[in-house]
């Protein structure tokens, strides 16, 4: 097995209004879709999955084949799911206090970067994660310097007095994601 360099968010496409565990409906559907059966006996494509409760629960082992994204399933991305629908609702508090936990041990123990956490949209034409998650972030979950290293987006030429309302304007809308999140 190899080790994760990158980290992967998906989301379920599931409502966690409808189905706050969705644990066993993604392991049956996978199992069916891609019948590609991990070495701790399940099917699910992902290598983990958190529920809205927060809780986290395996698919696969760390450096494992998944079934999550053509092109980033040979082992080197680690995935997680969580479950919702990200287009139509906000992640849970419980989700996001686990995912930045899960984040956070992964980027130790394997040495990973904020920057080299992904969406599966970064990587195929999908709307996964969904539009309430914001790349920034989830990346800042691990490095709270990522914010400062996201792309504001200026123009040459701009003056400082641009560039820095650029910038304070980036950092009012993470802000505000935060808040809307923690509600």
């Amino acid at each position: 097995m190899k080790n994760p360099t990158k980290i992967m968010i998906h989301h379920t496409g599931v409502s966690h209004k409808d189905n706050p565990d969705q644990f066993e409906a993604t392991n049956e559907y996978h199992k069916a879709k891609y019948a590609l059966k991990s070495s701790t006996g399940m099917y699910g494509g992902y290598h983990a999955e958190i529920g809205a409760e927060g809780e986290i629960r395996s698919f696969r082992r760390a450096g494992e084949q998944s079934a999550a994204c053509i092109g980033q399933n040979t082992g080197e991305t680690f995935h997680i799911a969580i479950d919702g629908n990200f287009e139509i609702e906000k992640p849970t508090a419980a989700q996001i206090y686990k995912l930045r936990d899960t984040l956070r041990e992964l980027a130790k123990g394997f040495k990973i970067d904020a920057e080299n956490i992904y969406f599966h949209s970064d990587f195929w034409k999908t709307a996964c994660p969904g539009k309430y998650m914001d790349r920034v972030f989830i990346r800042s979950l691990v490095d709270p310097k990522a914010v400062e290293r996201e792309e504001v987006k200026i123009k040459e030429g701009d003056s400082k007095e641009v560039i820095v309302r650029a910038i304070m304007e980036k950092h009012s809308e993470i802000e505000d994601l935060l808040r809307q999140l923690i509600k």
